[in-house]
């Protein structure tokens, strides 16, 4: 009898160190905001698709292709699609395809690709920008970058197009976990 207690006395330290780990848990506040609050669907919808052509014909069947897919949820294709597109006129695209590209970036768990798009675009850009600073917070979010979360949900909360987001409810949980 002593030796078989001899023996599981080994495993005390071994078992409280696994009880410790699993009681501490990491804290994925971030994450779980994100899958609560993502939806890779435009803001506005997609009926205003037809402003985002207004280029070359053989580049708005790509891009319509894009948004199609991106309409479909089929955000895989969206996204090979919107990078062929992209690559062929640069930064003189409409704003919103720069954000329904970042969406598919963030639908497909490209998220560093999803910055570069949501990171390309200014105040100038108007609501488009206000949708990327939203799916920029959301992707900081899913990162656990709580602090860079909140700065941006906080500067939309200054935008006259805050009353589109559900800004409030986020960023007071946002507030909490930081």
């Amino acid at each position: 009898m002593r030796e078989s207690f001899s023996s599981l006395s080994g495993f005390h330290p071994l078992l409280a160190l696994l009880v410790l780990l699993a009681s501490c848990g990491v804290d994925r506040t971030g994450s779980r905001l994100y899958a609560e609050y993502f939806r890779p669907e435009p803001v506005g919808g997609y009926a205003a698709q037809r402003a985002f052509v207004r280029a070359t014909e053989a580049e708005s069947s790509v891009l319509q292709q894009a948004i199609t897919y991106h309409r479909e949820a089929a955000y895989d294709h969206a996204i090979v699609a919107f990078r062929n597109y992209l690559d062929d006129v640069a930064t003189d695209a409409d704003p919103r395809v720069f954000v329904l590209a970042g969406t598919a970036a963030l639908a497909t768990g490209n998220y560093d690709e999803a910055s570069e798009y949501l990171n390309s675009l200014n105040e100038e850009d108007g609501p488009a920008y206000a949708e990327a600073l939203w799916y920029g917070a959301l992707n900081d979010l899913q990162a656990e970058r709580i602090v860079s979360a909140r700065v941006q949900l906080e500067e939309l909360s200054d935008t006259e197009f805050a009353a589109e987001y559900p800004i409030q409810k986020l960023l007071a949980a946002v507030r909490r976990a930081s």
